[in-house]
Protein backbone atom coordinates (compact mmCIF):
# COMPACT_ATOMS: atom_id res chain seq x y z
CA UNK A 1 0.00 0.00 0.00
CA UNK A 2 1.29 3.42 -0.96
CA UNK A 3 1.31 5.57 2.24
CA UNK A 4 0.91 8.87 0.35
CA UNK A 5 -2.13 7.50 -1.49
CA UNK A 6 -3.72 6.43 1.79
CA UNK A 7 -2.93 9.79 3.40
CA UNK A 8 -4.56 11.73 0.55
CA UNK A 9 -7.67 9.53 0.76
CA UNK A 10 -8.23 10.49 4.40
CA UNK A 11 -7.12 14.11 4.12
CA UNK A 12 -9.43 16.56 5.93
CA UNK A 13 -9.96 18.39 2.64
CA UNK A 14 -11.80 15.28 1.39
CA UNK A 15 -14.19 15.19 4.35
CA UNK A 16 -17.33 17.24 4.86
CA UNK A 17 -18.62 17.65 8.39
CA UNK A 18 -22.09 18.73 9.43
CA UNK A 19 -22.06 20.20 12.93
CA UNK A 20 -25.47 20.08 14.59
CA UNK A 21 -25.99 21.73 17.95
CA UNK A 22 -28.54 24.08 19.47
CA UNK A 23 -25.90 26.09 21.31
CA UNK A 24 -24.41 28.76 19.03
CA UNK A 25 -21.08 29.12 20.89
CA UNK A 26 -20.41 25.39 20.64
CA UNK A 27 -21.44 25.29 16.96
CA UNK A 28 -19.09 28.18 16.22
CA UNK A 29 -16.21 26.64 18.19
CA UNK A 30 -16.54 23.31 16.37
CA UNK A 31 -16.92 25.02 13.00
CA UNK A 32 -13.81 27.17 13.40
CA UNK A 33 -11.75 24.33 14.88
CA UNK A 34 -12.65 21.90 12.09
CA UNK A 35 -12.13 24.50 9.35
CA UNK A 36 -8.67 25.29 10.70
CA UNK A 37 -7.87 21.60 10.38
CA UNK A 38 -8.91 21.69 6.72
CA UNK A 39 -12.40 20.18 6.86
CA UNK A 40 -15.34 21.50 4.88
CA UNK A 41 -17.93 22.43 7.51
CA UNK A 42 -21.65 23.11 7.43
CA UNK A 43 -23.70 23.95 10.51
CA UNK A 44 -27.28 23.40 11.60
CA UNK A 45 -29.05 24.59 14.76
CA UNK A 46 -31.18 21.48 15.20
CA UNK A 47 -32.17 18.15 13.72
CA UNK A 48 -34.79 19.69 11.45
CA UNK A 49 -32.23 22.02 9.84
CA UNK A 50 -29.80 19.13 9.54
CA UNK A 51 -32.34 16.99 7.71
CA UNK A 52 -33.16 19.82 5.29
CA UNK A 53 -29.44 20.33 4.64
CA UNK A 54 -28.79 16.62 4.08
CA UNK A 55 -31.78 16.38 1.75
CA UNK A 56 -30.47 19.19 -0.47
CA UNK A 57 -26.70 18.79 -0.20
CA UNK A 58 -24.46 15.84 -0.83
CA UNK A 59 -21.90 15.15 1.86
CA UNK A 60 -19.13 12.64 1.42
CA UNK A 61 -19.05 11.90 5.12
CA UNK A 62 -21.19 13.27 7.88
CA UNK A 63 -20.65 13.49 11.59
CA UNK A 64 -23.08 14.85 14.13
CA UNK A 65 -21.82 16.46 17.31
CA UNK A 66 -23.92 17.21 20.34
CA UNK A 67 -22.98 17.49 23.98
Amino acid sequence: TNPSLLQSAVSPSNISVLVVDDEEPLRHLLQVSLQRQGYTVAVARNGREALVFVKHESLGQMFQFDA
